[in-house]
């Protein structure tokens, strides 16, 4: 069974999936991205076995996989951040 998921089509979600980006939190249990998007059609789509608990997990597998690019790019947004405002972190001075 195919999950379709609807979500707003933007140039980020695109990127991500043309080179194939993974979050800063990896599984080394499958590739990334590890479900398909549909541009065109604003669409997430996940196969799952056609079963309650499986539909259930694929959704929740597929949150839980959003959620970890946008903490991904939160983060890095923080560190660009600093990084303009001239603040660095430097671990040789003690």
């Amino acid at each position: 069974m195919r999950l379709q998921v609807p979500v707003e089509p933007n140039d980020t979600i695109q990127t991500i999936w043309a080179k194939r980006l993974a979050p800063n939190m990896i599984s080394m249990s499958h590739s990334y991205p590890p479900f398909q998007y549909d541009h065109g059609r604003g669409m997430f789509s996940h196969d799952v076995q056609a079963a309650e608990s499986a539909i259930k997990s694929g959704l929740d597998f597929i949150k839980e996989t959003i959620g970890r690019y946008n903490d991904s790019i939160r983060t890095e947004n923080i560190n660009f951040d600093l990084k303009s405002s001239g603040w660095r972190l430097d671990a040789s001075k003690r």
